[in-house]
């Protein structure tokens, strides 16, 4: 494909071809594709090489704040983003609910519900050493029993993940069993449950879950009493955007290139000069790439240079018989294209305020790149018109 877009010799290195077609290798585009696809659907499953794959490059990204925290699964070693650990609850009683409540660093969020006139009313309370809060929601009167019980616990798990690094443990107690399997075990998944189960995995070590019998529940609520609803009860999380997400990520892939490309220097020395990174290739961007341009910018082109190189002449020296006839021999120093050059060596002096510039400095400046552009177009010395020697 890259040989088509830059209309180039066979012999031209992939990479060097890629980098003038300002192109990605496709490696690291199906790497930006699966990490983007996992970010978007994280209940997908990957193979153990390819979440690897993902792993590393999502591992120094920065993504802070993404939503769900989802790069803390990449960069737990214990937990891996291809193992997803069971989900589950357990009874409990009033006597060990005392227990939790005093525990230092945790807090104790009892979730359930309470029907009203005008709909059903989620309602959370949370209790620890230091706090005493509740939160209660009311919900449109078409939402089912069910749905408010896991939208309570939805409200639990979200207010422990905004207010997490306040506590080490968060203890959620619900009344309602068909609630909690629809949440830790997704039985007749809800978005509401999905959600949660995100925010569930993404802080597993937060979290424990229980089951407290009713009767039991509603004495404990009314025993203890419920405290007036708090000012200070922060629901809401900072998340970056998706646009944010797929740009760091974009960038993440970026450095990997250029890390690729900037190692491996065996191939492509002439583009290299040219392109010491990829970044510095954005002046093709809108540029016609001519097979003139492409033999510029690889190497593998007319000049005497490259043809003594592969055995087509006997001598590497210039028509001009000064020096060989490379790349910048034929830019900016051959007499036979003295008047071409004219306005190309003006644009140097200054811009560069040196002339011959460095091919890296002919790249980086537009004013110089164009005359150079039209250097190549008027000399017409790459143009497949010349006469082969034999060896």
């Amino acid at each position: 494909m890259t040989m088509c877009i830059t209309r180039s010799y066979k012999t031209a290195h992939r990479e060097s071809l890629l980098i003038i077609s300002n192109l990605l290798p496709m490696n690291l585009i199906a790497l930006e594709l699966a990490a983007l696809r996992f970010m978007l659907f994280k209940n997908l499953s990957f193979s153990l090489s390819s979440a690897k794959a993902i792993g590393l490059t999502l591992s120094d990204c920065d993504l802070v704040n993404v939503p769900t925290e989802v790069c803390k699964i990449f960069r737990s070693i214990s937990k891996p983003p291809w193992v997803v650990p069971t989900l589950k609850y357990s009874s409990i009683t009033a006597t060990e609910i005392r227990l939790l409540i005093k525990k230092p660093s945790s807090v104790t969020i009892f979730a359930t519900t309470s029907l009203k006139e005008n709909g059903t009313m989620a309602l959370i309370v949370c209790y620890s050493t230091t706090v005493k809060a509740t939160q209660e929601i009311l919900l449109p009167k078409f939402i089912s029993q069910i749905q408010a019980e896991v939208g309570a616990i939805q409200l639990a798990i979200r207010y422990a993940v905004a207010n997490k690094l306040q506590y080490s443990t968060c203890y959620v107690i619900s009344d309602s069993k068909a609630a909690l399997n629809s949440t830790l075990l997704l039985k007749k998944v809800s978005n509401s449950a999905s959600e949660s189960r995100e925010l569930i995995l993404s802080n597993n070590d937060l979290f424990s879950f229980h089951c407290l019998p009713s009767s039991v529940f509603v004495e404990w609520i009314d025993k203890n009493g419920i405290a007036p609803t708090s000012t200070n009860f922060c629901l809401t999380t900072a998340e970056v955007s998706m646009s944010t997400l797929r740009q760091k990520i974009s960038r993440k892939i970026h450095q990997l290139w250029e890390k690729e490309w900037t190692v491996d220097t065996l191939k492509g020395a002439i583009t290299r000069k040219f392109f010491p990174a990829p970044v510095d290739a954005k002046c093709m961007k809108g540029v016609y790439i001519s097979h003139q341009l492409t033999q510029l910018l690889t190497g593998h082109c007319q000049l005497n240079q490259h043809f003594f190189k592969i055995k087509k002449i006997q001598s590497p020296l210039c028509d001009c018989y000064v020096e060989e006839e490379s790349i910048e021999h034929f830019l900016f120093s051959c007499c036979r294209f003295e008047s071409q050059r004219k306005v190309l060596k003006e644009a140097c002096e200054k811009k560069e305020k040196k002339y011959p510039p460095s091919l890296a400095a002919v790249v980086k400046s537009a004013v110089i790149w164009k005359e150079v552009l039209k250097f190549i177009k008027e000399t017409r010395r790459l143009d497949h018109n010349r006469v082969e020697e034999t060896p």
